[in-house]
């Protein structure tokens, strides 16, 4: 079981690498969420970056670091929750600021 454990957490340091990498070199990643039952999701570096594919749910990397936060603890249901807001176009914002792309 530990191997298992070691195994995943090197997957995952390599995942934060590469996602590292590519949000440097070029602005955006695609991430496959098995949270999302795999749905393929965007993460762009910031709402300047421009050139990403469009045809997937978008999330800066601040919502992530937010929605991911050792503070929240948002369980997969309440994530699920949220990804069905940001197709709907929702951002996610400190406390009190929804806000909604056009």
């Amino acid at each position: 079981m530990a191997e298992k454990t070691q195994d995943s957490r090197a997957d995952a340091e390599a995942v934060a690498l590469e996602t590292e990498r590519q949000l440097q070199e070029r602005g955006w990643v695609l991430w496959q969420c098995a949270t999302l039952n795999g749905e393929v999701i965007v993460v762009i570096r910031d709402d300047q970056v421009t050139s990403y594919p469009v045809d997937h749910v978008v999330y800066t990397e601040w919502e992530l670091r937010h929605l991911f936060s050792t503070r929240a603890k948002r369980d997969a249901s309440q994530l699920r929750l949220v990804h069905e807001a940001k197709k709907a176009g929702a951002v996610v914002g400190k406390e009190g600021q929804a806000r909604m792309w056009s």
